[in-house]
C-alpha cells in the first residue's frame, strides 16, 4: 500500500516538509457499509405505507361526505411541508384523505424537506441538505433539483451521505437523537389525534390508537435514515395522475452509486391514487 503524501506545509523553521499519512482511500473506504439491498428497502417502505393503511381504517370512519372548511383547516396545518400537498384534501373518500395527510407528513419528515427541528432524521444529516436546498421529495413542478446538475455535487452528496452516516452509527443507538426523535413523534401523535378526531370511531382505545400511530413514526424514522445513508439516490415522488391523486408516493431511484442518473426503469414502489372530487 502506498502511503498518501499531503500538500507541504511549514516547519518552524521555515523550512517545509511533504505530512505523509499513513492510511489512503483504499484502507478506510473498505470499512463502509455495503448498500442496503433494493429489496430490504422496499419491504421496509411497503411496511410503513400498509402501516398507515391499517392504522387509518382502523380507527378512523371512512365516508364520502365533504368535510367541513374548519375540518379542512385542521388538516391544512398538517401539510405545511408537503409537496402540492393540499390536492390530498380533496380526495372523495375521508379515509383515503386520511392515508394521504399521514403519509405526506411522515415522508416530509423523512426527506429532509421539513424543518430541521421538525425532521425524525438526526440533525446531522440534515445541514448540508437544508443549505443546498436538496431533500428526497419530487413532484410535477420539481423534477429536477436545480444544484443536482453542479458538476461533481451528486456523487460528492452521495459519498458525504455515506461517511455521515458511518460516523455517526446507528440513530437508534444514540440517546440524544432518540429524545429529540420521541419528542417530535409525541407532539405529532397529539397532532394528529386532534386534527383527525371528527372522524375516529367510537369505541375504540385511545392509547392503542397512539401507540400504533408513534410505532409507524419510529419505522419511518429508521427507514428514513437507511436511504439517506446509501450511495444510491432515492426520491419519494408525488406526480398526480388525471383526476386522481396521490396518496401514497412512488420511490425510485435517481441515481447509481457513482452519481450518475438512472435511465432504466428505477421505480420500486408504485404510487396509490384515490379519485378526487369533481
Amino acid at each position: 500500500m502506498s502511503p498518501t503524501v499531503f500538500p507541504l506545509v511549514p516547519y518552524k523553521n521555515g523550512k517545509q516538509h511533504a505530512v505523509v499519512g499513513t492510511s489512503d482511500l483504499s484502507t478506510w473506504h473498505k470499512h463502509l457499509p455495503n448498500e442496503r439491498g433494493v429489496d430490504s428497502i422496499i419491504h421496509a417502505f411497503k411496511a410503513i405505507f400498509n402501516h398507515v393503511g391499517v392504522h387509518i381504517h382502523g380507527y378512523y370512519r371512512n365516508t364520502p361526505e365533504v368535510a367541513s372548511g374548519p375540518d379542512l383547516a385542521a388538516l391544512a396545518e398538517l401539510l405545511t411541508t408537503s409537496t402540492a400537498g393540499a390536492t390530498v384534501l380533496q380526495v372523495q373518500e375521508s379515509g383515503q384523505m386520511l392515508e394521504g395527510v399521514l403519509n405526506r407528513w411522515t415522508v416530509g419528515r423523512i426527506s429532509l424537506r421539513s424543518e430541521v427541528d421538525q425532521s425524525l432524521l438526526p440533525k446531522e444529516f440534515t445541514g448540508i441538505p437544508k443549505h443546498t436546498h436538496w431533500d428526497m421529495e419530487t413532484h410535477e413542478e420539481r423534477l429536477m433539483l436545480g444544484v443536482e446538475s453542479r458538476k461533481g455535487f451528486p456523487q460528492a452528496l452521495s459519498q458525504w451521505r455515506v461517511l455521515t452516516g458511518f460516523l455517526y452509527g446507528n440513530p437508534a443507538d444514540q440517546q440524544n437523537f432518540r429524545s429529540v426523535r420521541d419528542a417530535n413523534i409525541q407532539q405529532a401523535v397529539k397532532l394528529f389525534a386532534k386534527a383527525y378526531s371528527p372522524w375516529k370511531l367510537l369505541g375504540k382505545n385511545h392509547a392503542d390508537r397512539d401507540s400504533s400511530l408513534r410505532s409507524i413514526l419510529v419505522e419511518a424514522s429508521a427507514a428514513g435514515s437507511q436511504l439517506f445513508t446509501q450511495l444510491t439516490t432515492f426520491a419519494f415522488e408525488w406526480q398526480s395522475h388525471g383526476k386522481d391523486t396521490v396518496i401514497s408516493p412512488a420511490l425510485v431511484m435517481r441515481m447509481d452509486e457513482n452519481g450518475e442518473p438512472i435511465r432504466r426503469s428505477n421505480t420500486l414502489i408504485e404510487a396509490r391514487c384515490a379519485r378526487t372530487r369533481s
